[in-house]
């Protein structure tokens, strides 16, 4: 009787017993605590970017400043936000026709990235004096070949690649793990060495220099979506014993360390970002902090139009970085960026809906439409 009661009450478990809510909705938050690591990445961890009279006051660590350890690792957020656009594309894979999801993922991003470049970016360059009008650079800068007007719209130009090879390269992901695994990410990490030793560096070879070095994220993401990775190493975790708050959250303390302490950090981020992720939501999921959970909802909404206008305030939009180191604290910095940016997302997203509104606005029901 008391085996039966310990098997019941889950010393048998399986991966369906386990769960892990990774949802859209979740995929969300992960996203708000991406685009956090980014402005940290930006704000933090370039001091060179900085121009006179500009700074921020820091915490000394280990020979440097904290702030600047965690700018250093913020790099991470780009691995995760590629990972969680293949874990993405699976399930919308799953809907329908690959290309016609692949096409409207392209649309829908392009329109997002032009509202940045054509309201504020080329206005404002206007204004500094920096923008000079030619047609071949406008169109370039439009699909982000070039990114002298939006200075971090260089993602853009990779999502456009990843997006066009990812019908493609599912086909390589098969039953078994391992082999997908190793399929999809070991020639890209062995094509990109070779790259980086032969291939030079020009407008032409960039984006291939690119995908080479990124593609393992995303299709990291997509095969721990198709063999539900999250949930088996749940499910391991549950089993040893190990499932536990303090492991969590000893695991995305420690992933910083470790990615700075072993070389080469980027080449590893696939690999980083999967666990950063699971144990960053094992955390919230323990937490269950309502608040935490809808601030960082909220700027995994806005993430994208965050990250592309951080760029006002460097390289070309240098002139305006003074609005964004004005609060000279490091941590009023970083709140004050994400506010800043966030409101201006949140401007953008209304005037599309406008828009939107306008070139379609809703029926009204006309009669009575019962049968």
């Amino acid at each position: 009787m008391q085996k039966a009661q310990n098997q019941s009450s889950g010393s048998i478990l399986t991966s369906a017993n386990v769960d892990f809510p990774f949802d859209l909705s979740n995929t969300t938050i992960i996203k708000g605590i991406a685009i956090i690591l980014m402005t940290m990445h930006h704000f933090w961890g370039f001091p060179d970017w900085l121009t006179n009279g500009n700074y921020y006051i820091g915490i000394r660590f280990f020979g440097t400043t904290f702030e600047s350890f965690l700018g250093v690792n913020g790099h991470i957020c780009i691995a995760m936000f590629l990972f969680l656009t293949g874990y993405g594309m699976y399930y919308s894979f799953l809907k329908g026709n690959n290309f016609e999801n692949v096409f409207r993922k392209i649309v829908k991003l392009l329109l997002e990235y032009w509202l940045v470049l054509f309201i504020f970016c080329i206005p404002i360059s206007m204004l500094l004096g920096k923008f000079i009008f030619d047609w071949k650079n406008l169109l370039l800068n439009m699909f982000a070949y070039n990114t002298d007007y939006v200075v971090f719209g260089w993602y853009i130009r990779l999502f456009l690649q990843v997006m066009i090879l990812l019908p493609f390269l599912k086909k390589l992901v098969g039953r078994n793990l391992l082999l997908s695994i190793g399929l999809t990410t070991i020639p890209f990490f062995i094509m990109g060495i070779l790259a980086a030793m032969f291939m030079p560096y020009n407008m032409f070879t960039l984006g291939l220099h690119e995908l080479f070095f990124w593609i393992p994220s995303v299709m990291i993401g997509y095969i721990s979506a198709k063999f539900q990775l999250f949930r088996k190493v749940k499910l391991l975790f549950v089993q040893v014993k190990i499932h536990n708050i303090f492991v969590y959250l000893a695991l995305v303390i420690l992933i910083p360390f470790i990615r700075i302490g072993l070389p080469y950090p980027t080449y590893f981020d696939a690999v980083y970002s999967f666990i950063f992720i699971f144990a960053s939501m094992s955390v919230l999921h323990m937490l269950k902090n309502a608040r935490m959970n809808r601030i960082l909802h909220f700027l995994g909404e806005n993430s994208l139009y965050i990250w592309l206008l951080q760029g006002l305030f460097f390289f070309n939009f240098y002139p305006l970085q003074f609005i964004a180191y004005f609060p000279k604290v490091s941590v009023l910095v970083l709140i004050w960026v994400l506010i800043l940016t966030s409101s201006l997302s949140v401007l953008i997203r209304k005037m599309l809906a406008f828009c939107k509104q306008l070139i379609s606005p809703a029926q009204k029901p006309q009669g009575n439409t019962e049968h």
